[in-house]
C-alpha cells in the first residue's frame, strides 16, 4: 500500500558543506510557508544508498507518537 513520504534532499555523491549551505539558502527561499494536514502516528527516518541498480533503503531509527 501507498506510505507517504517526503524525500527532505538527494545528492547523488559526497557534498561539501558549503552546497549543504546553498541548497538550504534555495529552499528557503523557494518554500518559505508550507502548510498541510495530515494525522500520523510515527515517523520512520530512512538512509538510502544510490546503486546502479537502485536506492537500497535502511530504517536509521523510527518515532513512535502516543
Amino acid at each position: 500500500p501507498f506510505q507517504a513520504h517526503i524525500t527532505i534532499a538527494r545528492f547523488r555523491e559526497p557534498i561539501a558543506h558549503a552546497h549543504l549551505l546553498l541548497f538550504q539558502q534555495f529552499w528557503e527561499n523557494s518554500c518559505p510557508t508550507f502548510e498541510a494536514t495530515q494525522e500520523i502516528d510515527h515517523l520512520t527516518f530512512y538512509q538510502s544508498n544510490l546503486t546502479t541498480q537502485g536506492p537500497i533503503y535502511k530504517v536509521v531509527t523510527r518515532v513512535r507518537f502516543q
